[in-house]
């Protein structure tokens, strides 16, 4: 336990083959991740979280970061000198190189009284202190020049009209077919159109927001790894820990775990198992 201007400090490591993160608690309601990733290859990665917001800042990267807004065009992330502010539901397509990234991501599940429904970069000081809710809010409320970067369906009325579902129903248990169904579209021409828009299938897009929301609950409530995954939409455990993985890294028994055990170091290749359980 340690003290940042009298702010109480929680914190955890995870290792991986792959990336080592450390959480911070900086405050009761604000979170700081960094997280250092090796990349093998140049790698392609949709983002899109259904609860809480995110501010990321690249801190180090062997090459250009970019941003896909749409097909054909890329925007670049500059090194410790822009931030990218994350709200729920808004879909980020990174373009990353391969080799080693460090970045870090202030974080919480607490709505800010700066209010936006698109992603968008601007320009950040390292110098500033960020201690507080309050401190993130008079950053953004105090943006004056910034790019939006968030996907947009734009004038396509099928991938407009998709998303707005998924965004309230992502939780209903039923196939994409029955929402193309319910919606009035052909699968195909649904699956095409989004897909078109966002870089990902709408059964993609829909199992980003219930990992997410599953990871939410994890990590700020007492429920049980399969009281989650049964409450966040899926059928069966054995996928939804695959899918889980795959977005964060972890199983949903290392991420609860690791919520227990602030201030201690936590190797998830080594901690395979607690108290006989597999994770």
């Amino acid at each position: 336990m340690a003290t940042i201007q009298d702010n109480k400090l929680d914190s955890f490591e995870v290792k991986t083959p792959d990336f080592t993160t450390h959480v911070v608690r900086l405050s009761e309601e604000l979170l700081l991740m960094n997280r250092t990733h090796f990349w093998k290859s140049n790698t392609n990665i949709q983002e899109v979280f259904s609860e809480g917001w995110k501010l990321f800042v690249i801190t180090e990267s062997v090459g250009p970061v970019q941003i896909g807004v749409s097909q054909d065009k890329l925007v670049p992330v500059e090194t410790g000198t822009m931030a990218l502010y994350l709200p729920p539901f808004a879909v980020i397509d990174w373009h990353l190189p391969q080799g080693t990234l460090k970045w870090k991501a202030y974080l919480s599940s607490r709505p800010l009284k700066f209010e936006s429904t698109d992603a968008f970069t601007f320009k950040w000081n390292e110098g500033r202190g960020i201690f507080t809710l309050d401190d993130i809010d008079n950053v953004l409320l105090n943006v004056r020049d910034y790019k939006r970067v968030s996907r947009s369906a734009g004038k396509c009325f099928v991938s407009k009209v998709t998303k707005e579902y998924l965004d309230k129903c992502f939780l209903i248990s039923e196939s994409t077919r029955q929402v193309a169904e319910k919606l009035g579209f052909s699968y195909s021409t649904m699956t095409h159109y989004f897909r078109r828009t966002y870089s990902m299938a709408p059964s993609d897009y829909r199992r980003h927001l219930r990992i997410t929301a599953a990871g939410s609950g994890l990590f700020n409530g007492e429920r049980t790894s399969t009281e989650i995954c049964f409450e966040s939409g899926h059928q069966d455990y054995s996928s939804f820990k695959s899918g889980f993985k795959k977005i964060f890294g972890l199983t949903p028994l290392q991420f609860k775990f690791c919520k227990g055990q602030l201030s201690k170091p936590y190797s998830a290749k080594k901690n395979n198992q607690i108290e006989g359980h597999e994770l």
